[in-house]
């Protein structure tokens, strides 16, 4: 073999390795833009459904029925619309707040639905720690249920509950209080530990919270 095709031998597979290292250096990248946008859409996807939930939370524990609300309710809730409806007038507004609170739960639990496949996503990604700051919230989301159940359960069948006990279900139930809304502080905190999970695992348009990534996150 001559000198010529010796060193034409030695070019064609140097470049043979560049082509091969270009390649792989290629697919390397290609890996890791695909896996840094895995991680944005997901951590969007976790952040928008616990707005969602935050938000429905919200609705649910607003302190004020209307008379619209209500007659809205009962027409949504009872096959008959309002048919069967009670004539007395405390009965009737017990029946009004029940049906109320039971069109709000369904905005609550199809928020927690979403928020349930957002933590499937995110554990596939990152693995079973990203469902506990998620749980966290699904606490609140039970205390809240927990609440409402035993409150709509005396309107329906008083058993005398304890004045203590009454004021420990409207602090939950309502977004007001005289003491301050510490339940809204829980579901607050809730989702403060969420977005401490999520946004250092995204780009940095994600990681400073700030009004327009929330309205970003809630689309």
């Amino acid at each position: 073999m001559g000198a010529l095709e010796t060193v034409q031998g030695v070019i064609v597979t140097g470049a043979a390795v560049a082509g091969a290292y270009a390649a792989l250096s290629g697919v390397s990248a290609w890996r890791r833009q695909l896996t840094g946008k895995t991680e944005y859409d997901v951590g969007l996807t976790v952040l928008r459904a616990t707005y969602k939930v935050r938000e429905s939370i919200a609705v649910a524990r607003q302190p004020f029925i209307s008379a619209e609300e209500m007659s809205a309710a009962l027409k949504e809730t009872r096959p008959d619309g309002e048919g069967g409806v009670s004539d007395d007038w405390n009965e009737k507004v017990n029946q009004g707040t029940a049906a109320t609170y039971q069109v709000r739960w369904r905005v609550v639990s199809d928020a927690v639905q979403d928020l349930d496949v957002a933590r499937i996503e995110a554990e596939v990604v990152w693995g079973s720690a990203a469902a506990e700051p998620i749980f966290s919230l699904r606490k609140c989301v039970a205390k809240l249920n927990w609440a409402l159940t035993d409150y709509l359960r005396e309107l329906s069948d008083p058993t005398g509950m304890a004045a203590t006990e009454r004021k420990g279900l409207r602090a939950i139930m309502y977004a007001v209080g005289a003491d301050g809304d510490t339940f809204g502080g829980e579901i607050d905190a809730a989702v403060t530990t969420i977005e401490q999970f999520v946004r250092p695992k995204l780009g940095r348009k994600l990681r400073q919270p700030n009004k327009g990534i929330e309205q970003n996150a809630k689309r």
